[in-house]
């Protein structure tokens, strides 16, 4: 059966032997003549939105944002937390988030390379101290402008991915999940015990995120936006020793690593690169 070539889309006819038929459509043709016109009738139908949709999908006119992340063969990943200091709290889930972030552009069959932390914050420092000696505003974008032009100088690329990860405060919402930044997830209870354990009140929980800055190779913004990734604490027992009776209570304890979870942490890069890149593999 045809189709479109370019996007390999076959028509999927529906089953018309029980359609309901109205107005025009009632015939009083022989039974097997009229079933075959409304089959041909369908099929032409359906090849043409077929047809149709293959073009719509190929052919509407997308955001500047949509069109810089298809045009992107090249991408640059610049070292986490270039201009911002990394949590403490973050710095051992860094490197597996930043392989996360490779997964998510090949994904989309992009062509990464990594610049080397020490020579990038280098080259960072560098900028800010070029801006700083310059007639230019001293702020962030100037210097991913200088910053830009210098990796430029050594590397061909098409955009460059400046990511940093950040801890926030999650509200506790009353079904016991926390919400922060797009991310909602359940807070975990760690622990069992056969004595009634009193929870603490809770308004908030601490959370890790991530903010990804798009740039192109002028150094011009594309496109930012920040996601939740994980919460970076749970609820364990904590025991108080007392005499004749201990207190327990359920508090808050650092999870280690702080950041774990790889469907989750793909999930909101993706949805922070978005509309940069479509959310999933194309």
């Amino acid at each position: 059966m045809g189709g479109c070539r370019a996007c390999g889309l076959t028509p999927i006819l529906p089953d018309v032997s029980h359609a309901h038929l109205e107005g025009s459509d009632k015939v009083t043709y022989d039974h097997m003549i009229s079933s075959n016109l409304r089959g041909r009738r369908l099929f032409i139908t359906a090849l043409t939105a077929g047809w149709m949709g293959c073009a719509i999908g190929s052919d509407v006119p997308t955001s500047p944002v949509q069109l810089a992340g298809k045009r992107a063969t090249i991408i640059i990943i610049a070292p986490m937390n270039l201009a911002l200091p990394l949590p403490s709290q973050l710095e051992s889930s860094a490197n597996f988030v930043m392989r996360a972030l490779d997964d998510v552009l090949r994904a989309h069959e992009k062509s990464i390379q990594r610049i080397d932390p020490r020579q990038g914050r280098q080259l960072w420092f560098q900028s800010a101290k070029e801006i700083q000696q310059s007639a230019a505003e001293d702020n962030f974008e100037n210097a991913v402008r200088v910053f830009a032009r210098k990796i430029g100088e050594v590397s061909e690329f098409d955009t460059l991915i400046l990511p940093s990860l950040y801890v926030t405060n999650a509200q506790v919402r009353t079904e016991g999940t926390a919400r922060w930044d797009t991310a909602t997830q359940r807070i975990e209870f760690i622990g069992q015990s056969k004595w009634e354990i009193e929870v603490a009140q809770l308004s908030s929980v601490p959370a890790a995120s991530i903010l990804m800055s798009v740039f192109d190779r002028d150094g011009m913004k594309i496109h930012s936006k920040r996601t939740g990734l994980e919460l970076v604490q749970h609820l364990a027992i904590q025991v108080e020793r007392r005499k004749g009776h201990d207190k327990r209570t359920w508090g808050l304890e650092d999870d280690i690593p702080a950041i774990s979870d790889p469907v989750r942490v793909k999930a909101a890069i993706s949805h922070s690169l978005f509309p940069f890149l479509p959310k999933g593999p194309p």
